[in-house]
């Protein structure tokens, strides 16, 4: 999992994900944040996040197409994950330090 990642907005600005309630927003960051590179994450770290929520956010991004879930490996995966995170864009911190070398 990357200490850095680089989002893009795009995705966050569109009328479907502005249209989720926030708790629901707030849980899908969670997620995109916690989850390792290929867009999954453990269904324990989603049940973390779902304790400051309404309880129904995880269902709201799972009928909205946002993520599914994988109950015999007991995870979450984030659709779409390369529209939101691209892990292979150098962040300004990388380009500094290879820059220091």
């Amino acid at each position: 999992m990357f200490t850095k990642r680089s989002f893009n907005l795009e995705p966050f600005s569109s009328p479907l994900f502005r249209r989720l309630p926030l708790s629901a927003q707030a849980l899908f960051f969670h997620m995109v944040l916690r989850a390792n590179n290929a867009g999954t994450l453990p269904l324990y770290l989603v049940r973390l996040g779902l304790e400051e929520s309404t309880g129904k956010d995880l269902e709201v991004l799972i009928n909205n197409g946002f993520v599914h879930l994988m109950p015999k490996k007991n995870r979450v995966r984030i659709d779409s994950w390369y529209t939101y995170v691209n892990p292979k864009e150098p962040t300004g911190y990388y380009l500094k330090t290879t820059f220091l070398k």
